[in-house]
């Protein structure tokens, strides 16, 4: 089954989606499905409260005086409704770049087998990332050991805090990301096995790159905010 082979050997995996309009569906259902299930666990061991508190104490402002009210509500329900829609819009976005890349270099493919490669790809991603996440978060011993925003320590911004390096260069060191990486050379090799004509590290580059570019953004929005 392609969805457990692309965990163990996903250049056989994407291989074997040639010409399979619709095999996304499900890696996406199931992505979507591991997030809600990360979402649930983390709810049962901390308060929805208690995690806003926590998030509003890291960005240095202060828990306003009248409460947080209905945003305990309201943000409870976004943490459940968000992964839906983060993750669809996250495979329509990908496999838009993967088919232009492809495209790009002349490769021959379809728009369907581009939404194949993003979508396993991200469903790989999102399975090794919500393994890492509940092993940190289940030996974390409360909220504030545990850190929510970067909580898997396979990136170099894990180690450091903004009062070391500014947030920008946090943002910086965030994106030395050994996930991310990973999900970069799924992407390329979904999308090289799913086309013709365009060899893994011809998109592995414009990925790389664009990655790049998202991470100084990210620093440079964390100058300026």
């Amino acid at each position: 089954m392609a969805l457990l082979q692309v965990l163990f050997s996903p250049s056989a995996a994407f291989t074997g989606l040639r010409g399979k309009k619709w095999a996304w569906i499900l890696p996406v259902v199931l992505t979507i499905g591991v997030s809600l299930l990360s979402v649930t666990l983390l709810l049962q061991r901390f308060t929805a409260l208690a995690i806003i508190e926590d998030q509003i104490a890291q960005s240095g402002q202060q828990v306003p005086a009248q409460g947080l009210g209905p945003a305990v509500g309201i943000a409870t329900v976004m943490m459940y409704v968000g992964p839906v829609f983060s993750t669809v819009l996250s495979v329509l976005i990908l496999a838009l770049l993967l088919f232009g890349i492809v495209k790009g270099f002349s490769g021959e493919t379809t728009f369907p087998m581009m939404m194949n490669a993003a979508a396993y790809g991200l469903f790989a991603f999102a399975v090794a990332s919500a393994v890492l996440f509940l092993i940190m978060f289940y030996t974390a011993p409360d909220l504030k050991s545990f850190q929510l925003q970067n909580p898997i320590p396979l990136n170099a911004g894990y180690f450091v805090t903004k009062d070391d390096v500014g947030k920008a260069g946090v943002a910086l060191l965030s994106g030395i990301n050994l996930l991310n990486f990973y999900l970069m050379y799924l992407l390329a090799l979904g999308a090289a096995r799913l086309s013709d004509r365009v060899p893994v590290a011809k998109v592995l580059w414009p990925l790389a790159g664009l990655y790049g570019v998202y991470v100084l953004g990210k620093a440079g929005l964390a100058t300026l905010f």
